[in-house]
């Protein structure tokens, strides 16, 4: 009993000091933390993956999505070196006007980046045969 007397007191003692402490301490951990993060727009060139073969595109309305992320500055460095362009995998196999929609998920993000927008969300393409392009 004597022992939980103590712990009391020694928690109850200059209470005042202590919670003016912790508050602080997490003011500080919240500046920190929100510290080295950083948004940046990257403009990727688009390309398409999933042309069969005797196809080609004739237009499309964009040849670049504009993408805002956020994360470390060190990634986000490293993401811009290594990534010049955006790929869409997605089967394009006959001819006439497709549209793609472009998601952050079209993107393989290091673990420490996030997508914040992606801008256009759909591209429309018109894909013609290589026959047609010689008639």
């Amino acid at each position: 009993m004597k022992f939980l007397a103590g712990l009391w007191h020694f928690l109850v003692k200059n209470i005042s000091y202590k919670i003016m402490a912790l508050l602080i301490t997490a003011l500080i951990w919240l500046l920190v933390l929100g510290r080295g993060h950083q948004t940046e727009d990257i403009n990727l060139k688009v390309e398409f993956a999933g042309l069969v073969s005797g196809l080609e595109i004739t237009e499309a309305s964009y040849d670049v999505v504009k993408v805002k992320v956020k994360g470390p500055p060190k990634l986000i460095r490293k993401f811009i070196l290594e990534n010049d362009a955006l790929v869409l995998g997605q089967l394009i196999d006959h001819p006439g006007i497709r549209r793609i929609r472009v998601r952050p998920k079209s993107l393989i993000l290091p673990n420490g980046l996030r997508v914040l927008s992606m801008t256009p969300r759909e591209i429309r393409l018109v894909v013609r045969s290589n026959e047609e392009k010689g008639k």
